[in-house]
């Protein structure tokens, strides 16, 4: 984990410096045009302006802003589910193309409701919040608002004109705020209440008992479980579109994962500064899943429903129900203040 946080500090100041060098290359009118109120005229050239550049196709719209991305960024690759794809800086690889697709249509739902901004912002709120699970900061938009000035610029030629770049900057800056500015509020949630030392005892013992079914098996009745209390939850997850998800090696390994991340957070219940940083990286990731606060509750229900099959009726008693609940809440509410 700590190389990996190195590396994403070290995209990080690589992506604030691409964008100092854009503010300070930028425009001092323009940057300040963008920063006020747009007219109703600039909304007119934007939806214009939109419209001719989105009909050179959604797909090839996307793949021409990405690769914008990256040329003013290529360490912003990393920060993309399609990274590892061959080529993805200069190709048109299939996950680039599905992405683009998406970042293209929330611009076009962002300019189709430009006349009525706040239909669209509580979409822009929760994207904001999710892609701080992306570790997205505030210096990538910046980044982004470039490569998409110098996509509409390839687009659209000399229809790209002062008066169009300053009325997409408005846009940008108003698209871009919303979602930093709920990035930076995020969901609250209350402190979770400690475990006693008696709690902490019972919930080492049943999960001793219960493992000894195996982390895999564990797993798999915990994650059969979940998708019985709601079938819908699996779209949350990669494997979730395949034929035979429930069967399937993708699943076992990330239920397995899921038991060693319970197991690794049982055995620090009495060393809790060692185990709130785990949790809210852990939760900071769950932001870019679009994971909620039902969700949480339903990971929680299907646990205690894996712990009572696993320990027995004579096992699973009040007082262990009770600690296990505790131990859950710890650990769901450390994660989800970690997205504040």
């Amino acid at each position: 984990m700590g190389n990996a946080a190195a590396c994403c500090s070290a995209n990080n100041d690589k992506m604030e410096a691409v964008g100092d060098d854009f503010v300070q290359s930028a425009n001092e009118e323009s940057l300040g045009k963008a920063k006020e109120a747009l007219t109703t005229k600039e909304v007119g050239i934007v939806e214009a302006t939109w419209k001719k550049a989105a009909g050179l196709g959604v797909e090839k719209v996307g793949v021409l802003l990405f690769h914008n991305i990256f040329k003013l960024a290529p360490e912003a690759l990393q920060l993309y589910s399609f990274r590892n794809e061959t080529n993805a800086l200069t190709e048109a690889t299939p996950g680039l193309k599905a992405h683009g697709v998406k970042v293209v249509t929330m611009v076009g739902t962002a300019v189709d409701n430009l006349r009525d901004f706040s239909a669209v912002v509580p979409a822009l709120q929760e994207l904001g919040i999710r892609h701080i699970g992306y570790s997205v900061v505030a210096a990538h938009y910046i980044v982004v608002g470039k490569a998409l000035m110098q996509t509409l610029e390839n687009a659209l030629g000399a229809d790209f004109t002062p008066e169009a770049r300053i009325a997409w900057s408005k846009v940008w800056q108003t698209v871009s705020t919303t979602m930093i500015e709920a990035a930076a509020s995020g969901p609250t949630t209350q402190a979770p209440a400690p475990l006693t030392p008696a709690e902490i005892r019972l919930v080492r013992q049943s999960w001793s008992t219960a493992l000894s079914l195996g982390s895999g098996p564990v797993g798999l009745i915990m994650y059969r479980n979940l998708f019985g209390l709601s079938p819908d939850a699996r779209k949350l997850f990669s494997f979730g579109e395949d034929p035979d998800y429930l069967s399937g090696s993708k699943l076992k390994g990330h239920a397995t994962r899921v038991v060693t991340v319970v197991g690794d957070s049982v055995a620090k219940l009495d060393n809790l500064p060692a185990l709130v940083p785990e949790l809210k990286e852990l939760g900071l990731k769950h932001v870019g899943y679009n994971v909620k606060p039902a969700h949480y509750d339903l990971v929680g229900k299907a646990l205690l429903m894996t712990l009572k099959v696993g320990l027995g009726p004579e096992l699973y008693t009040k007082e262990v129900e009770a600690a296990w609940i505790k131990t859950f809440d710890l650990m769901t509410k450390t994660m989800m203040h970690a997205a504040k």
